[in-house]
Parts: C-alpha cells; sequence; structure tokens
C-alpha cells in the first residue's frame, strides 16, 4: 500500500474529459461557481498521458512535495505518486470517482498541451488512470474533521511526515489496490445466467402428517413465535393452499433423527427465516433439540 497519495477534491462530473457530451463540474473548487474548472479534462487521455488538475490552495498552484513524500524534496516535481479524485454527488454524499496510478505532481500549475482546457499541476500515464462509473462510485469519504476537511487537498503523511492512520484512507487505499474494474468510466458488465430450464430429480422426502402441521398453525395463530411475524388474514386466509410455504411447523426435534410418532406439542409455528437460522444455529452448535430456547438465546431479528 502507497503512502505517497494525495486526495484532491474536484467538481462532480460524469467523464471529465473522456467524452465531449459532458456537462460542466458541480461543486469542488471556489472556481467552479463562476467559471468551468480545469477538471473538465483530467482523465482525457492525450498521447497516452492525462494531466489533471485540482485546485490545491489559491488558483494556479500545486502541490506541497515535502508533505507527500514524507521529506525535504529537491526540485519542482515528485514522481510516482497516487492522486485520488474526490468528488460530492449532487445528492450530497462524498465519493471516490477515480484516481491517477504513477502521477507526477508539480509544485506550480502547467499550462496544458497545445488544445487542452487551461493548466494542470499533476499527470499521469492514461493506462494507470481509472475513472469510475457514476453508478459504482460508492466509496465514501467522511467531511470533517475525521475525514476530509475543509481543503481541497489531503495528504496521506502529516506535516512532520509520519504516515496517516485515518481508517478512511487505509480503506481506501486498499480498496485501489484490489481494484480489477472497468477503468474509463464504463458501466460494469452485468452479470448474466440461463435459467428457467426444467429438469427432472429423483430424492427421498420424509414423511409428514399436514393435519399436525396445519393443528399447529392454528394454535399459534399462525405467527411465527420468535419474531412475531403474522399473515394478513384478509389476504391469506387460515385455508390458503401452500401456507406453510409462508409459516413452518417447526418440528424441535429433526424429522432427519428417525421415524416416530409426532404430536402437536412437538411442534412450534415458525417463519422460512427463523426456522432455517435455527437448524444453522444447530447445526454449528451439534445439538440435538433445536427448541425456542435456542433460537432466541442467539438470534435477534432486526424487526423485533
Amino acid at each position: 500500500m502507497t503512502h505517497r497519495a494525495v486526495f484532491v477534491r474536484v467538481g462532480w462530473m460524469q467523464f471529465y474529459g473522456l467524452r465531449p457530451e459532458d456537462s460542466d463540474p458541480i461543486g469542488g473548487g471556489a472556481f467552479n461557481r463562476s467559471d468551468r474548472g480545469c477538471e473538465v479534462e483530467n482523465f482525457k487521455d492525450r498521447n497516452g498521458t492525462c494531466y489533471g488538475y485540482a485546485q490545491v490552495s489559491r488558483l494556479g498552484a500545486g502541490f506541497n512535495l515535502d508533505r507527500v513524500a514524507g521529506q525535504p524534496i529537491d526540485g519542482e516535481k515528485l514522481s510516482d505518486v497516487l492522486v485520488v479524485s474526490v468528488a460530492t454527488r449532487p445528492s450530497g454524499r462524498q465519493v471516490v470517482v477515480g484516481w491517477h496510478s504513477s502521477a507526477t505532481i508539480y509544485r506550480k500549475s502547467h499550462d496544458r498541451p497545445r488544445g487542452g482546457y487551461n493548466g494542470y499541476n499533476f499527470a499521469a500515464p492514461a493506462r494507470r488512470a481509472v475513472l469510475l462509473h457514476e453508478d459504482t462510485r460508492c466509496w465514501r469519504i467522511p467531511k470533517g474533521a475525521d475525514g476530509m476537511g475543509q481543503a481541497n487537498v489531503c495528504y496521506a503523511r502529516d506535516i512532520d511526515g509520519r504516515r496517516r492512520r485515518d481508517p478512511w484512507i487505509t480503506r481506501v487505499l486498499n480498496l485501489i489496490k484490489r481494484y480489477r474494474g472497468k477503468r474509463r468510466g464504463e458501466p460494469d458488465d452485468a452479470l448474466e445466467a440461463r435459467e428457467g430450464e426444467r429438469f427432472r430429480i429423483e430424492t427421498l422426502r420424509l414423511i409428514r402428517d399436514p393435519e399436525v402441521a396445519r393443528t399447529c398453525l392454528v394454535r399459534d395463530r399462525y405467527r411465527c413465535r420468535h419474531c412475531g411475524f403474522a399473515l394478513d388474514q384478509r389476504r391469506f386466509p387460515r385455508g390458503t393452499t401452500g401456507i406453510s410455504n409462508i409459516l413452518h411447523a417447526h418440528h424441535v426435534r429433526p424429522l432427519a433423527d428417525g421415524k416416530r410418532n409426532t404430536r402437536v406439542e412437538d411442534l412450534v409455528t415458525l417463519c422460512p427465516t427463523c426456522h432455517a437460522v435455527a437448524h444453522a444455529i444447530a447445526r454449528a452448535m451439534d445439538v440435538d433439540v433445536v427448541t425456542l430456547a435456542l433460537l432466541r438465546r442467539h438470534y435477534r431479528p432486526t424487526s423485533r
């Protein structure tokens, strides 16, 4: 995980120069309030290089190279830096929009090559730049004292050169390191699978008595004894066919243990979720009797 990293706040855009139909940046530096900020071409490929700009302090300024490197630096530029672009969604959430790996940052801004829009203060190989599609920009960056404050730049090192250990910085740097998705603002490919075809299987089923199960549901008033889920009797009359798929008559001692005579007292009405959790707890604890008390001890539904 690199610690030569800097987070920069830019205006919100969709393509940052990758497509000509993009709108002007929203938010970002104060310059965007009255004019078009220089970040409009931050991810544009110009002969294999992206020339990016972030309003670090005053307009036209560059980066604090000593702060990024953690030591005094001679010269006007510093290479092998990760520049992470952060923007605020129109809805208000601050997120990562993309990054430039192996970037070179500058103390002062420079004019972009011929035909480019205004200046730049960092440059990176286009093949090392990643712009997330707007639908996948979900890596949240906190605001305020515990996150990225009012300044438009946040360094991954403190003033004394020690690397910052803020959890959000570590989390984002690790996410970037593991990223294997699209790189030029394209939406991620949707996973598709062919489904719906029918096939025949043969299996052995345990015999259950529907009348005993129905009596259990009636006794418990068609309500899960654990989470309280109940059927709306106006929509699901008590005689509805298939009601056992909605509420289950749970065997306190699993039927898989062998054949026996079952009484209503051996059953408890549970919803499918609580029923599945009850057996999962029993398997994990290697117990033979799956009681309601065991379920209540180890599982608290969020709805309660």
